[in-house]
Formats: C-alpha cells, sequence, structure tokens
C-alpha cells in the first residue's frame, strides 16, 4: 500500500472513530448504558484499530506511537472498556490526525469536509 492510499484509509478511520468518540464521550456513566455503549462500539473500534495499525505500519514513528494499543476483549469489564474505548480512541484519533496532516496530499485535504490541518 502506498503512503497516499494509506492516507485515505486513515481518514476513513479517522472520521469513524471521531464520531465513536464522540458518541462514547457523551454516554451517561449508568451501568445499562456503559453496557450498551461498550456492547456496539468495541467491534467497531477494533476494526478501527486494526486498519489504522496496517496503515499506520507503513511509517514507523507512527507505528510505534500506537503499538501499546491492542484489540479491545468484549468480555472485559464493561466499566474498563468504556474508560478504554474513551481514552485509546482520543490517541488514536490525534495519531491518526497527525498522519493525514502528513500523508495526504492538499488536493485530498481540500476535498475533505471540516479537515484542519
Amino acid at each position: 500500500m502506498e503512503n497516499a492510499e494509506a492516507a485515505k484509509n486513515v481518514f476513513i478511520g479517522y472520521r469513524q472513530l471521531e464520531e465513536l468518540v464522540k458518541y462514547v464521550s457523551q454516554s451517561k456513566d449508568e451501568y445499562t448504558t456503559v453496557q450498551r455503549v461498550v456492547e456496539t462500539s468495541v467491534p467497531t473500534y477494533n476494526a478501527i484499530l486494526t486498519t489504522l495499525k496496517e496503515c499506520l505500519a507503513l511509517d514507523p514513528a507512527f507505528a510505534a506511537r500506537i503499538a501499546h494499543l491492542q484489540v479491545l476483549d468484549a468480555n472485559t469489564n464493561p466499566w474498563l472498556l468504556f474508560e478504554a474505548l474513551k481514552g485509546n480512541g482520543v490517541v488514536l484519533r490525534g495519531t491518526a490526525h497527525a498522519f493525514i496532516e502528513l500523508y495526504l496530499s492538499p488536493e485530498e485535504k481540500k476535498k475533505a469536509i471540516r479537515f484542519h490541518t
């Protein structure tokens, strides 16, 4: 995969992650809400993480910044997963944003609605 193609895939993951983090962060800290959020969000987060790790592996500096992030185990305590989704999501989103700034062409950035460098 070339850097330009990886940047496009990272951009898609970035947008998905942006919405996921917003959804999780705006959810109430009540057990039933946390459980529902975790059940619906963990598979999506894991898919995004896998894609972003593949793309960011093209640049060792970026790969190193997210090497500690692992796929979340749905059988873990829902409260821990809830906090992991918020915290890891923010770190992953920031790293993806930096990758996009570096590797997405100026023309592609202009096409991307609401993407600010």
